[in-house]
């Protein structure tokens, strides 16, 4: 079999009758990479958002050098606390979604972390929760820039989650950033060693 090269195969089982990988997962964690910087980092484009560093500067009203230009990862952990639990995220769906259709927005968000790697212009949102709406990961992602730079408070998640208005938040962030990082699965599906 030929993957492409950015997939790598860690462990390999044998599945029992009845499972299927979307309808059997018990949980997703993914994670979305953001940089802020003066220019993309050309190594990781593929795997990261750039979000320039003059444009959080002019958005929080600082100067646009020196350790102040960062996202204000305060705000958008206050934001990412508001999303945990039980919602429906009608807001946070793709206007195309197909929960429109089958009527359920209803989704659990049991972690969601705004972090720094390895410095304040490199940010990792890790969010993990039972199911995800079409896009949704990535417009959590943009509203949580949004408040990080500024042009929205924490109140707008609050707003969103209550109103169900998909207008109210961003679009979404681009694809660039997000990585589905880990699948959960019973362990009579698989070991815990392989998933």
């Amino acid at each position: 079999m030929n993957l492409p090269r950015d997939i790598v195969v860690r462990s390999i089982a044998f599945a029992p009758r009845g499972f299927d990988a979307m309808r059997s997962a018990l949980g997703k964690r993914y994670h979305y990479r953001i940089f802020c910087g003066d220019a993309p980092d050309p190594l990781r484009r593929h795997e990261q958002w750039w979000v320039s560093r003059r444009w959080c500067a002019a958005k929080r009203r600082l100067p646009a050098y020196g350790e102040s230009y960062a996202l204000d990862v305060r705000a958008m952990r206050e934001a990412a606390a508001l999303v945990e639990g039980t919602h429906d995220f009608s807001a946070f769906r793709d206007t195309n979604s197909s929960a429109k259709r089958d009527g359920g927005a209803v989704r659990r968000v049991t972690s969601l972390l705004v972090q720094e790697e390895g410095g304040p212009e490199n940010l990792l949102i890790a969010i993990e929760g039972e199911a995800f709406l079409f896009r949704m990961v990535r417009i959590i992602a943009a509203t949580l820039v949004e408040i990080g730079a500024g042009r929205a408070k924490a109140q707008l998640v609050a707003d969103a989650l209550r109103t169900k208005d998909r207008r109210l938040l961003p679009k979404a962030a681009p694809p660039e950033g997000l990585t589905l990082h880990q699948v959960f699965y019973a362990s009579d599906f698989m070991d815990s060693e392989s998933n």
